[in-house]
């Protein structure tokens, strides 16, 4: 009967430690303190070199958007290399939860179609930090040559085909 007794309070001991050690400590998984994304939406999904293209992220929590530093946008290639652009976004007067970013295709694409993609980072002040992937859209900027368009008021060489 002691034996028992005995067994039973080991076991809880377990217990308590093994809780102890899955929970880790509470200020680095606290993610109360990160910022969290409620939507966003990246609209059109397809344009052209003079298309507007938006950006627009809005945050669950009030009280962490407070100690949100800032909101960023890194843009990719569909093949998840970096196109070494990065956009801050705006937090807008009406809704403080809201940030945005408007820019042009030809910002984001030089020739042809561009598939891309942003990585959305949120940062508190506390250095916390969260972040998603938005859904690919495309740029499509077809090449137009000047040079075989003759009697245009270029000073690049006119020649007819």
């Amino acid at each position: 009967m002691i034996r028992r007794s005995h067994h039973w309070w080991l076991m809880a001991a377990m217990a308590l430690l093994l809780t102890g050690v899955g929970c880790g400590s509470p200020q680095n998984n606290n993610k109360t303190d990160c910022p969290s994304f409620a939507e966003y939406q990246l609209y059109p999904s397809i344009g052209a070199g003079d298309t507007v293209y938006e950006l627009y992220v809005r945050l669950k929590n009030a009280d962490v958007d407070r100690k949100v530093l800032g909101v960023a946008a890194q843009l990719f290639t569909s093949n998840d290399v970096s196109a070494g652009v990065t956009f801050d976004l705006v937090r807008t007067e009406a809704d403080h939860l809201r940030y945005l970013r408007t820019f042009r295709g030809a910002d984001v694409c030089d020739i042809g179609t561009c598939s891309l993609f942003f990585n959305v980072i949120a940062e508190a002040t506390n250095h916390c930090k969260s972040k998603f992937e938005t859904t690919i859209f495309q740029v499509v900027i077809d090449q137009t040559d000047d040079d075989a368009t003759a009697d245009d008021d270029a000073t690049d060489d006119d020649t007819t085909q």
